[in-house]
């Protein structure tokens, strides 16, 4: 009897390390990865590197990835203001967050990456934080 009792927990222990690599138990209260999800942060630009840092979860600087249209929605901001990048700009965007992993800049490893699909909101900010 106590074999199955152990066969049983055994069983079960297994199946939840399935689900949770399977991403259907999630102990992380972490972002929404791999969907297309609405995120607030500060958008640094670097000269090798560039960060996007969310206002909604404290985790290290993600790497952004623009597309065309978003790095277009960039540029006419940027254009707008005559200043070619800023020290911080705050951000309202949509965009599909990467898992955890390791994504490399010019000088800069990252832990996730933040693909930018849609800036809905810019405006330059002084603060760093959110």
């Amino acid at each position: 009897m106590n074999s199955h009792k152990l066969s049983f927990f055994t069983l079960l222990i297994f199946i939840a390390g399935l689900l949770q690599s399977c991403g259907v138990l999630n102990s992380d209260d972490g972002p929404p990865v791999n969907t297309e999800v609405g995120f607030e942060g500060i958008y640094v630009q670097g000269f090798e590197d560039s960060g996007f840092q969310s206002c909604e979860y404290e985790e290290p600087t993600w790497k952004p990835v623009f597309n065309e249209h978003s790095f277009n929605q960039l540029q006419e901001f940027w254009e707008k203001r005559d200043q070619n990048g800023g020290p911080q700009t705050r951000l309202r965007i949509t965009g599909i967050l990467s898992s955890k992993g390791t994504y490399r800049g010019i000088y800069v490893t990252y832990k996730r990456e933040i693909q930018i699909l849609d800036i809905l909101e810019i405006e330059y900010t002084e603060d760093a934080d959110c």
